[in-house]
């Protein structure tokens, strides 16, 4: 299949794949394909090193894997909506009061201050429990 484009008020929008592009995002796939500097990119990233395509696409806290996740995480939560109750999104976790040290083992879980879950909603397993 091929490209289909439209204009509109803010420019071309492109659908190729299954995927709809507005003009920054076609544009800066099309650099990304052949190796060109992305128009606007930002000299610094969120994380505050100096940004630059390898940086953005493997940062954790400024680059493009967080965007991927958010997206994925709301579209993790609208589907939720349709089926559950009480859906929120990066709700914080209560904290986790333990008898021994043991339970603070890494390997348990996340239990630095304001962890946050991606996703919580009530009605996933049984009708009012919260997952």
């Amino acid at each position: 299949s091929g490209i289909n484009a439209e204009y509109g008020s803010s420019g071309i929008n492109a659908e190729y794949g299954g995927y709809t592009l507005n003009q920054q995002e076609f544009r800066d796939s099309i650099a990304l394909r052949y190796n060109w500097k992305i128009k606007d990119l930002s000299a610094y990233c969120g994380c505050g090193k100096e940004n630059n395509i390898d940086h953005s696409l493997s940062c954790k806290k400024g680059g493009f894997i967080i965007l991927r996740h958010n997206n994925i995480r709301d579209t993790t939560a609208r589907l939720l909506e349709e089926v559950c109750h009480d859906v929120q999104i990066e709700p914080k976790l209560m904290p986790l009061v333990a008898e021994s040290e043991e339970v603070y083992d890494a390997a348990r879980g996340n239990v630095a201050e304001n962890t946050r879950l991606d996703v919580a909603a009530r009605g996933v397993w049984s009708p009012f429990d919260r997952s």
